[in-house]
């Protein structure tokens, strides 16, 4: 059984953020794996954890790889309630616009604000996170590739589509 959660909505606009904006407003910058992610449920709201492996976290230009699995915790996600007694389980989602979804075993790069306090940590919601693929290309957080840093802005590569001549 699954049962979808909508909490009260409310519009939001996200402003653009330079690569300057996402490291000047982060507390701190981490690259790592997708370990895991469970789902925990905090009152009324879900949040998901996810542990990071192989992690390497910059503050203030300082990088250190770390020797532990540090966790993001995010609102949203799946949660799974178990009923013993009668032998079933119900799902209950929550999820937000424009949150960021992950997958295990994927490599991303994370600006974050108060992880842990926050009920979203990541710097101007999608665009704090960046996903590494494994050949090395380096996409924003909709898996639009990112080709170069110019002006301190992410440049993507778009593909245009054309039919007759005339873009769509």
């Amino acid at each position: 059984m699954y049962y979808c959660q909508f909490p009260l909505s409310r519009a939001s606009i996200v402003e653009y953020m330079t690569i300057t904006d996402l490291v000047n407003h982060s507390d701190y910058v981490i690259e790592g794996d997708v370990l895991t992610i469970h789902a925990v449920r905090s009152g009324k709201n879900i949040y998901s954890v996810l542990r990071l492996d192989r992690a390497q976290v910059t503050i203030n230009g300082e990088s250190t790889v770390l020797d532990y699995k540090p966790s993001v915790r995010f609102i949203g996600g799946n949660y799974v309630m178990k009923d013993e007694d009668n032998d079933t389980e119900t799902t209950i989602i929550q999820k937000l616009t424009g949150m960021p979804e992950f997958s295990i075993g994927e490599r991303v790069v994370l600006f974050l604000k108060n992880n842990g306090t926050a009920k979203i940590p990541f710097v101007g919601l999608s665009q704090g996170v960046i996903r590494v693929s494994k050949n090395g290309l380096v996409n924003d957080n909709a898996g639009t590739p990112i080709t170069r840093i110019e002006a301190m802005s992410l440049l993507k590569s778009f593909l245009v589509l054309s039919t007759n001549g005339k873009n769509l």
